[in-house]
């Protein structure tokens, strides 16, 4: 996913859940067991072409770590939004029951 989708993919993730604590921490915690796959997947992945060839073997070597690094730096931003959100949540002023039941259009009937 490019970084420039991650504002996207929050507002959609938590589009419903601001109202809901509940839902808004199972929402980030998905995202952020996604993301902390990703980091590990892409460190996986810089590990393995670090053992297997120096920096300076050959440019498309170079580039392609580089790269890999660009990727792992932008995951790593992505998990520490959502572990920043999260500890966040505690001190958000979510809306009692009975507010939102006031707030609530009348159902037809």
């Amino acid at each position: 996913m490019g970084a420039e989708r991650l504002p996207w993919l929050a507002e959609v993730s938590l589009a419903g859940a601001h109202h809901d604590a509940s839902a808004a921490m199972t929402q980030l915690s998905r995202l952020h067991h996604q993301f902390a796959d990703e980091c590990a997947r892409l460190q996986s992945a810089l590990d393995k072409s670090n053992d297997e060839d120096s920096p300076a073997t050959t440019p498309d070597a170079y580039f392609e770590r580089a790269a890999r690094r660009c990727a792992l730096a932008t995951a790593q931003a992505r998990l520490d939004w959502c572990k920043e959100t999260l500890m966040e949540l505690d001190s958000v002023p979510w809306p009692s029951t009975q507010d939102t039941l006031v707030d609530a259009p009348p159902e037809a009937g």
